[in-house]
């Protein structure tokens, strides 16, 4: 069980950070950004917010939240 979630999460966390990416290129001021620089950013996020485990992970929820609502 524990070796089928890694290898989940090893195939599907690089290809959703590079849909994501994609998707900012979508954004209008984003377009002259390479999209690596994008990836990078993903990673070094999703990599800072796993390292603080729980608590993190709940920080990070509550800045998205705040910052998104109106």
């Amino acid at each position: 069980m524990g070796w089928n979630y890694a290898l989940l999460w090893l195939v599907s966390l690089p290809l959703e950070i590079i849909a994501a990416s994609i998707t900012i290129g979508f954004w209008e001021g984003s377009r002259d950004i390479n999209p690596t620089v994008w990836v990078t950013i993903f990673f070094v996020a999703i990599t800072v917010i796993n390292l603080f485990g729980v608590k993190g992970m709940c920080i990070a929820k509550a800045l998205t939240i705040f910052t998104t609502s109106h």
